[in-house]
């Protein structure tokens, strides 16, 4: 049975899929290939010598807005998500109170499943754009554009790695005052926009759960 399925997957993959996207409730772009996710993001941060600095993303309480925060940072501010015909915009706004000159940085680490099955071996390696971002033509034809206005502070393969991608808003400091980025997935023409399970059963009121 498990070699049935993986002959599907294989066969399927011979011919270009439609690829399905939207926005998850943790803020987070979701792109599917026959019903499997192929990316996958995170938002990454840190203080001076590689100390862990996370940022915290909630819900802002309206669809497609969420609040950022960091303590350790004394950085805040606001993430919103555009689901729009074949791509998606996030637009970051961070306000930082206090400037940590010889942080390594913060930003965003992508893993594109450029090796998966669900590819049937069609996908390509991602390729770097220098500091404007990267694109991946994951079925022949079909490609994902990642890019962000302005420009990131850097881009490059964690460790040469090309399955972890690292786009860094900032690198080297974290300067004060208010900075806006706009992140854009141009994906390819004809792209099925698809419901979060967010919109489709809503979101869980958390308040009255028990707490550790």
């Amino acid at each position: 049975m498990i070699r049935f399925a993986c002959l599907l997957l294989a066969l399927a993959g011979t011919v270009s899929a439609q690829l399905q996207y939207t926005v998850d409730g943790k803020a987070v772009p979701v792109l599917k290939v026959h019903g499997k996710s192929v990316l996958s993001m995170q938002t990454l941060f840190w203080g001076a010598n590689w100390k862990w600095a996370g940022v915290d993303i909630r819900s802002a309480g309206e669809p497609g807005q969420w609040t950022l925060a960091s303590k350790a940072l004394r950085l805040g501010g606001t993430l919103s998500w555009s689901v729009e015909p074949d791509r998606l915009v996030g637009t970051y706004r961070f306000e930082v109170a206090e400037a940590t000159p010889n942080a390594i940085g913060g930003g965003l680490e992508l893993r594109p499943a450029y090796q998966d099955v669900v590819l049937g071996g069609q996908g390509k390696p991602p390729v770097l754009l220098d500091k404007q971002g990267w694109e991946w033509e994951f079925q022949p034809g079909q490609t994902i554009r990642v890019t962000a206005e302005p420009d990131f502070a850097n881009v490059y393969f964690e460790r040469g790695n090309k399955g972890v991608i690292r786009c860094m808003f900032f690198a080297d400091s974290i300067p004060a005052g208010q900075h806006e980025f706009r992140l854009v997935f141009a994906l390819p023409k004809g792209s099925e926009r698809i419901r979060s399970l967010d919109e489709r059963y809503g979101t869980p009121d958390t308040s009255t759960w028990c707490r550790n």
